[in-house]
């Protein structure tokens, strides 16, 4: 397993990093094996943890009580939970597994003690983090525009 996360130790928010940053936060973490139909987070419940995902992927969906909206989807590569970092609220989607594969999951704990050993990283890690967010904010704003956009069937003249 050492040698999956070795492999891909340059990819997402760990490319930011030095070796020595990303050996130590690599470390402070955890692998877990996901299979599918795993669900790794479930929308409404705590959240405590970041992920990457080092093999396999995922479907990220948000439910209310009238509909099941699918988000995207999440391969080797992709992190998730690092809105929970910023903001410990309850998770606010689904996430489940869809080809089996492995993740590295660091507990909020962690993280924290990392970034206030080296404030220097975790400054590069939460502009990284801020930077994925933003762009899922514009992706939705895009989304909601285009749903907005769409003809309802009424023809007005003004």
């Amino acid at each position: 397993m050492t040698s999956l996360i070795n492999d891909t130790a340059a990819i997402a928010f760990l490319k930011e990093l030095s070796a020595e940053e990303r050996q130590e936060l690599l470390s402070l973490g955890t692998t877990l094996p996901l299979a599918i139909d795993d669900t790794v987070i479930r929308q409404g419940q705590e959240q405590p943890a970041l992920y990457l995902v080092l093999e396999g992927s995922l479907r990220v969906r948000c439910h209310s009580p009238y509909s099941v909206v699918e988000i995207g989807l999440l391969g080797a590569g992709d992190c998730f939970g690092e809105m929970n970092l910023l903001d410990p609220l309850k998770a606010s989607a689904t996430i489940t597994g869809i080809e089996a594969g492995t993740l590295w999951k660091l507990e909020r704990d962690a993280f924290q003690q990392f970034v206030e050993n080296h404030p220097r990283a975790g400054v590069k890690l939460l502009t990284y983090f801020g930077i994925q967010l933003t762009k899922r904010m514009r992706r939705m704003e895009d989304q909601l525009l285009r749903c907005s956009e769409r003809p309802t069937g009424f023809d007005y003249d003004y």
